[in-house]
Parts: C-alpha cells; sequence; structure tokens
C-alpha cells in the first residue's frame, strides 16, 4: 500500500513539473502563431492523445460510471456535458493563453493556481459550507496577488487581470465536472469535452486570426508538447495516481505546477521576479496550501486546469 501511494506521489509531481512547463510552451508558441490558433491546435491534438488513454482507461479501470439513462432533449448527459465543460474549457483557456501575450508565465501560474480557492467560494452560492481555513488562506492569497501583481502605479497587468477572471473560469469548470463525473463515463466526458473546445477554438482562429501552415509548423515542438502531454500523458497520470493518493494530497502537489513554471520561465524565458513578486508568490501559495493542510476534506475537487 504504501509504496502505491510513493508511485502516486510521483505521478502527480510529474504532473506538476508537465503542467508547469507546459505555460513556458504556451507562451514561446505564440511567437509563430496567434492565440486562439494556439489553442485550436493544441486541443485538436489532445483530443487524438486521448485515443490510447481511452483504450486503456475506457474499460471501467477508473471510469465505472457511464450511465445513458441520464438523458436531456434526448441527447445522453455525457454529450450536453461535455458541450458544458468544452465551453468552459475554451474560455478559460483563452483567457490563459492572450493573457500570456501581457504577462510572465510565473505571474499566470500562480495566478491561475487560485482557482482551488475560488471553488469553495463559488460554492457558497450552490450552498456549500466553507470552513474557515478556506478563508483564511483567502487572505493570504489575496495580499500575494496584490504584491504580485500591482506596480508602483497600483494598477494590475491585463494579463493578470486576464487569469484572474480565467481562474473563476477553471473554478466553474471543475465544479461543473465534479458534478458530471458521478454520473456520466469520465474519459468519455474529458475526450468529448477536448473536441467541444477545438471546435470553439476554431471558429475564434478563422474569425480572429489567420491560421497558416507554415506559422504552426513553426510552433509545432510548443503544440506537441502542450497537445501531448499536457493532455493525454498528465490526463493519464492524474487519473490512475487518483485511486491511491488522498484529494487533500492530490491538490497540494497539483499545486505546484506554478513553482515549476516559474522555473521554468527563469531557465527558459530569462524571467525574473523581483523581491516583492517572490513574497507575493510565496503569500499565494500559502493561501492556495492552507485550506489543504489545516483541514483536509474528502470531498475536495482534485482536478487540476490543464497547463
Amino acid at each position: 500500500m504504501k509504496t502505491k501511494l510513493l508511485q502516486a506521489d510521483a505521478m502527480l509531481m510529474v504532473t506538476a513539473i508537465i503542467w508547469g512547463f507546459a505555460f513556458v510552451a504556451q507562451q514561446v508558441g505564440m511567437d509563430h502563431i496567434g492565440p486562439y490558433t494556439f489553442i485550436a491546435v493544441r486541443f485538436l491534438i489532445g483530443s487524438l492523445s486521448m485515443i490510447p488513454v481511452i483504450l486503456w482507461l475506457g474499460k471501467g479501470r477508473v471510469d465505472k460510471v457511464d450511465n445513458e439513462q441520464h438523458r436531456i432533449a434526448g441527447l445522453p448527459l455525457w454529450l450536453w456535458g461535455s458541450a458544458g465543460v468544452g465551453t468552459l474549457l475554451f474560455i478559460g483557456s483563452a483567457l490563459q493563453q492572450v493573457g500570456l501575450l501581457y504577462t510572465t508565465v510565473g505571474n499566470a501560474a500562480f495566478i491561475t493556481g487560485l482557482y482551488v480557492l475560488f471553488v469553495p467560494i463559488i460554492g457558497v452560492v450552490l450552498r456549500h459550507k466553507i470552513g474557515a481555513p478556506v478563508w483564511f488562506g483567502c487572505v493570504f492569497a489575496v495580499m500575494g496577488l496584490g504584491l504580485l501583481t500591482l506596480d508602483s502605479s497600483l494598477t494590475v497587468n491585463k494579463g493578470d487581470l486576464l487569469n484572474l477572471m480565467g481562474a473563476v473560469i477553471w473554478a466553474s469548470h471543475v465544479l461543473f465536472t465534479d458534478w458530471l463525473v458521478d454520473r456520466v463515463n469520465a474519459v468519455k466526458l474529458a475526450t468529448a469535452q477536448f473536441i467541444f473546445c477545438t471546435f470553439w477554438s476554431m471558429i475564434a482562429a478563422f474569425a480572429l486570426e489567420t491560421p497558416e501552415i507554415d506559422s504552426i509548423m513553426k510552433a509545432i515542438i510548443p503544440l506537441l508538447y502542450v497537445g501531448i502531454l499536457s493532455t493525454g500523458v498528465a490526463f493519464t497520470l492524474q487519473a490512475v495516481a487518483q485511486q491511491h493518493a488522498p484529494p487533500a494530497i492530490i491538490a497540494i502537489l497539483l499545486s505546484t505546477e506554478a513553482i515549476f513554471a516559474v522555473i521554468g520561465g527563469w531557465w527558459l524565458l530569462d524571467e525574473t521576479l523581483n523581491t516583492q513578486q517572490l513574497v507575493g508568490c510565496s503569500l499565494m501559495l500559502a493561501g492556495i496550501l492552507i485550506p489543504q493542510l489545516i483541514r483536509p476534506r474528502p470531498d475536495q475537487p482534485n482536478h487540476s486546469p490543464l497547463g
């Protein structure tokens, strides 16, 4: 049992590393193509990368729920649900991708990580109870966010604001997904949401940009990284690890993706953080981790937005 826990922890750390460095790939990819073209091709590749995942996990090893009796207007719930979470995935991805045009990968990753706190806060609207540790964590996170994003004129960078809006969308995506996975097959849901996200992204790409094959090929390495590793590989690792690791530990380990994003930005893009921003990152990380460490809850969402 201990060996399985250690293996699960290792899988989650690899997942966090993949998602953290994905922020670097997302920014580098936009040296050649626009943000909407990037996410369109990314999720097209991601959808294809789910084929082996479906073949391996689709027989019920991880996902046992597939109740086709859940129907709306004659169509199965998994289809409606996939359209919903796929739309949220597109909006969140678009906000994050466009935001990276105006901010650093470190800022984007830490701000995106606030979705962990937004999940229970949005839950208030759904009449979920929120414990004191969450509010305590929010205080740290807000202070950290201010130090990370506010400049001397007390204005917020456009990219940071877009990623903050994205964090709210990611939290909504987590809540909707958590509701759906108890009712439909999670592998089928995940794959279909990538397809819907690809559809919306392609519409945006052709409406707002001019996708070109030559430009896409110049960005193919970052696209393959986020398409295959951030989607197919990371999804599989997380799904397998969830069978053996407690939800609170999953959330803590996955939240370290922000740290790896900062490391990636420093190592590959020569990005740096000043003292104020480092303190802000530390406070935000504390705000994210406090609710997990003080009072872990078995029903706490353990999903993480793709990097």
